[in-house]
Parts: structure tokens; sequence; C-alpha cells
């Protein structure tokens, strides 16, 4: 083998090793043009899987969230404890409708978004049982840490565009609520009142009371 040969293999074998030890996101090729399927097609592929994903439906595009495992009891409990209090509301005639966890909704005609509780009136419930589109006025969405910033956000505008009144983004690791009213935003925790009563009457409590663990007994 010549050494221009030699020379030429052995760059070869120093880029590829070099390569090799590069991290892998590095040559992940970006997927610019996602696939795209109908609101059909998504609703009868992922409606109903139950997987460790949760999947939207975006532009005609799937968007995936891992679910993440670790969060499922804190996640569980604020869950129980949001709607614990709701139903104290509900029983002493304070509130009415519907406050349940991961219902599908279409918030814009190619928008659909699966989020972690929402509140629905009673006439809406109706109309729903009637095959038409309702936007719930209210919407908690538990933040882990896996999930991404810039898919938070772009939720956030989708709930914005579709007049959504009140929304809060629960962070347990940091045990604070990001109350959102319009293009308006106030952080609270401890003893500072979360308060959703502009859509649901009473449903205003500390944020405290939200992360709160129950003795055992």
């Amino acid at each position: 083998m010549s050494q221009k040969i030699c020379t030429f293999v052995q760059k070869q074998s120093t880029m590829t090793a070099t390569a090799a030890q590069q991290p892998p996101s590095l040559f992940k090729k970006a997927n610019k043009n996602p696939k795209k399927i109908s609101w059909e097609r998504f609703a009868a592929k992922y409606l109903t899987r139950e997987d460790e994903w949760k999947y939207e439906w975006v532009d005609g595009v799937v968007e995936k969230t891992k679910r993440a495992i670790a969060m499922y009891e804190k996640q569980f409990n604020i869950l129980a404890n949001l709607r614990d209090f709701f139903n104290d509301l509900l029983s002493s005639g304070r509130a009415s409708g519907y406050l349940e966890p991961e219902i599908d909704v279409l918030f814009l005609p190619t928008v659909h978004r699966r989020p972690d509780l929402v509140y629905f009136t009673k006439k809406q419930r109706i109309s729903m049982a009637h095959d038409k589109e309702e936007i719930p006025a209210f919407i908690i969405e538990i933040i882990s840490s896996s999930d991404q910033m810039t898919l938070v956000q772009k939720k956030m505008r989708n709930y914005r565009k579709a007049d959504v009144k009140v929304v809060w983004q629960i962070f347990p690791e940091l045990e604070e609520v990001h109350v959102y009213q319009g293009n308006e935003m106030k952080i609270y925790t401890g003893d500072m009142i979360c308060s959703a009563s502009s859509v649901v009457d009473g449903f205003e409590l500390p944020a405290r009371a939200i992360f709160e663990i129950p003795a055992e007994e």
C-alpha cells in the first residue's frame, strides 16, 4: 500500500473515532418536515392509546410528551387535593360543574390538547353530549421536570388563542403555582391565595394546600 493511501486510511480512521466520541445529538438529523395526519386518523390511532406517552395533535402533527413516572405519586396527590377541594365546593352548593382529568379537547380547528385538569359547566357538558365542541374556561397543568418549556409555552399560546379564561401551571418541585389570566401571570407560593373564582365560584385556596401531604392513618 502506497504512503498516500496509508495516510488517507489513517485520517479516515481518526475522523471516524472522533465522530464516535461526539454526543449522539450532534449527528441526529432534524425532522424539518414532520409527517402530518388528519384529525380522524389521529383520533382512531391515538385517543385511546394508553402507554408512557401523552399524545396531542397540533396543525396535523402528533406531539408526544413523555409521562414522568417518578412524578406519578406527586401528581396524583396534587390532583386529589384539587378535586377534594372542588368536591367540597359542590357539596356545599358554592359551585357547580365538572373538574375532570385528561379530557380530549379541540381548542382550535387544528389543535387538540389533553390538559391535566379541565373545568366544564353543566351547560357545556350537555352541549358536548350532543357532539358540540366546548372550550373549558379553566385549565390546570402540572409541570414535570421532563416537560419542555417550549412545548409548555406553545400550549399557553393555544389556550390564549382559544380564549381560555384562567390557566394554572403547577410546579411540584418548586411548590409554585403560576396563574395566568389573559396576558397576565402571577406566581403564588405558601399562604398566597390562588384563585379561579372569576370562572368557578369559590375556587380559591392557599398554594401550600395544593401540595399538602395527608397524614398517615
